[in-house]
């Protein structure tokens, strides 16, 4: 995938905002809609029309114990995104990554949290950032994980994967019957370029 280039996988759009070590990170447009929430929510009182609690226990604010976790990559991940081979696990955006966005993602239309702790040692509540919605688009502040905020997660997906209309394309433009296999990396390209050159010579 480009840059900002946006895909539709079973009625969420993602879009992709970084690249890097030959990975694609997406991460949805705006935040997961009541809907999507109520169709993966597994315990009561844990959310709030479409916001959920980053964990129940306020004195733990870390990702591995949050209830977010564990609802992205159970339901989540098997009602949402079985179609696709994720690299890793389905978390959410980083502080740093959400100050890195570009406006047109930074900005959506309601609260969401990231997986940034802010709670100092002293500290008997646990706190995590969230970045703010409409009413201050894009401000980061933090708050107690037993609030509800929205939900965004991001996917990682391996880059040097081709899509099947690229891989057709090649092969129909070289006009030969052997097929080039959609998950082939660039090399694997240029070798079955060349290899139809010296055939076709």
């Amino acid at each position: 995938m480009e840059i900002k280039e946006t895909k539709n996988i079973n009625g969420i759009e993602w879009r992709c905002y970084k690249q890097e070590n030959g990975k694609d990170y997406l991460t949805t447009t705006d935040v997961l809609s009541e809907e999507v929430i109520q169709n993966i929510i597994d315990g009561k009182r844990l959310s709030i029309e479409n916001r959920v609690r980053y964990n129940n226990d306020v004195t733990d604010d870390s990702w591995e114990n949050s209830v977010i976790r564990r609802i992205l990559n159970n339901k989540f991940k098997e009602k949402y995104l079985s179609d696709i081979e994720i690299d890793g696990e389905v978390r959410l955006l980083t502080k740093k990554e959400v100050e890195g966005l570009d406006d047109d993602l930074h900005n959506v239309s309601d609260w969401y949290w990231t997986m940034t702790s802010n709670t100092d040692e002293d500290d008997f509540y646990a706190f995590v950032f969230y970045v703010h919605g409409s009413s201050n688009p894009g401000y980061l502040s933090y708050t107690n994980v037993n609030l509800a905020r929205g939900v965004r997660p991001v996917v990682s997906l391996k880059s040097n994967a081709m899509s099947s209309d690229k891989t057709t394309s090649i092969t129909s433009a070289l006009d030969c019957e052997e097929t080039l296999d959609e998950n082939a990396n660039l090399k694997d390209v240029i070798r079955f370029i060349n290899s139809r050159c010296i055939n076709n010579d």
